[in-house]
């Protein structure tokens, strides 16, 4: 029954993506279920494929912490290498097949909606604790679907202000024949954050099934919200809150180096388990990811990630400290980035103090023991801390969102190089290249939506 349902979804997604021959064949189907119970809709959820397989990638590729040779480049698919020069063109290539960063969240976004629809058609059961976290999970994933595309297809939240910047659309329905224009993006950020801070309402504050959306990984989320709003008070606030909950971390130093990957699938710091896709002739695959060399070295040797994230392959070092324990990348919500959070508000509205002890027990987690730190001054200390995101948070797609939002601060702009062939080639702070362009299969099919100008 739970396939037949997941079908029913299925044929609506394809519907809304334009697959109407599709959708009449299926319909002959009898056999069908339409979604009506709590348990039909947990179903939904519970589909991970959509809702936890296909996170970050297009920004991972885009990103600093890798390279790729220039033999290893040129075997990689079109799209890729596109990507990996922040090609103009690169639309034209992800255009052309509906399984991307726009279409694969916009599931997402869809599957939440049918979810939140049906439910609220079952008011008389809103007290029941599994309805209420069906609802809480739906909440939640529509924001973080709204939240992925907010990073790749929109301006940077400028915290100065946004009047004229165009966000996203924003379908709050599941009518599929509804077509949206794109809201401003004030709009965006303010539906992704009612949405999270609505789901914590509703559900549990941890989940035994980290597929499975919980107030802890709100929380982990909102933080990461406001630290891209600089909204550094209300990220402070929501660490805490999550901290409050669970505030345990790994200690490195039981894990073995030896290990292909040391860290086991949905390991004592996952909290929200999803990863990104995974192509073996994509630039991030295993065989071709070299870990920039300038990344490399920020890990001295008595930092536990360094043997514990790397392997030597040839002359450089590639990545195998996925929280997945595969070669999959982990692209969800764990501890430590909610530890992360936590020291950079803290540190941002002039809190230093609060910070002491969870920061002795982050450099215990992390270092050899009798590893400490000097606090002599707060700029140190800060960017002691945006140094431990980096080398913390690699391979996660997280690198783009910050590049992205360090751009907004005068003084801490990032530039970005490759090099080809002996050409360099470079991506200035604030480029629009730093928003990807939305597929032109999906204007075609709705006149309503502006491109991204370049």
């Amino acid at each position: 029954m739970k396939a037949r349902i997941l079908k029913y979804a299925m044929c609506l997604v394809g519907l809304s993506f334009g697959c109407s021959e599709q959708w009449l064949d299926v319909k002959k189907d009898q056999k069908l279920i339409v979604p009506s119970t709590i348990e039909d809709f947990q179903a939904l959820l519970d589909n991970t494929t959509i809702f936890n397989m296909s996170d970050g990638y297009l920004g991972e590729v885009s990103s600093d912490d890798y390279f790729c040779q220039d033999d290893q480049l040129e075997s990689a698919t079109e799209s890729q290498r596109r990507g990996y020069v922040w090609d103009k063109e690169l639309v034209e290539t992800y255009s052309n097949t509906n399984f991307n960063d726009w279409a694969n969240n916009y599931q997402k976004i869809f599957y939440a909606n049918v979810v939140l629809e049906g439910l609220n058609k079952m008011e008389a059961k809103k007290d029941v604790a599994a309805w209420r976290s069906c609802y809480g999970q739906a909440l939640f994933w529509r924001s973080w679907g709204m939240f992925q595309l907010s990073q790749l297809f929109c301006i940077p939240y400028a915290p100065s202000g946004n009047s004229g910047v165009l966000g996203l659309p924003l379908p709050l329905e599941a009518d599929i024949n509804m077509l949206h224009e794109r809201m401003g993006l004030d709009e965006t950020y303010h539906q992704i954050k009612d949405d999270l801070t609505s789901s914590i309402d509703f559900l549990p504050p941890t989940s035994n099934v980290k597929t499975r959306p919980s107030a802890l990984a709100s929380f982990i989320l909102l933080s990461r919200l406001c630290l891209i709003t600089s909204e550094y008070a209300q990220a402070l606030i929501y660490a805490e809150s999550g901290l409050n909950i669970n505030d345990r971390l790994l200690n490195y130093a039981d894990l073995s180096s030896d290990e292909a990957y040391p860290f086991v699938t949905e390991n004592l710091e996952v909290v929200l388990h999803t990863t990104m896709s995974y192509l073996p002739n994509g630039v991030l695959a295993e065989g071709r990811l070299r870990v920039d060399t300038v990344l490399y070295k920020m890990y001295n040797e008595a930092d536990l990630r360094k043997d514990r994230f790397f392997k030597q392959i040839d002359d450089y070092h590639t990545f195998k400290g996925m929280y997945t324990g595969t070669l999959q990348f982990f692209a969800g919500l764990g501890m430590d980035e909610l530890y992360l959070n936590f020291f950079e508000a803290a540190l941002r509205v002039g809190k230093r103090d609060i910070i002491k002890k969870s920061l002795d027990y982050w450099l215990s987690s992390r270092y050899v023991e009798g590893y400490d730190l000097i606090w002599d001054n707060d700029g140190d200390i800060l960017d002691f801390i945006m140094k431990e995101r980096r080398k913390q948070l690699v391979f996660r797609g997280i690198r783009w969102f910050d590049i992205r939002r360090l751009n907004q601060n005068e003084g801490s702009e990032i530039i970005l190089q490759r090099k080809i062939k002996g050409d360099l080639i470079t991506l200035a702070a604030n480029d629009p290249r730093y928003v990807f362009q939305i597929p032109t299969n999906v204007l075609s099919l709705n006149a309503k939506l502006i491109q991204n100008e370049r």
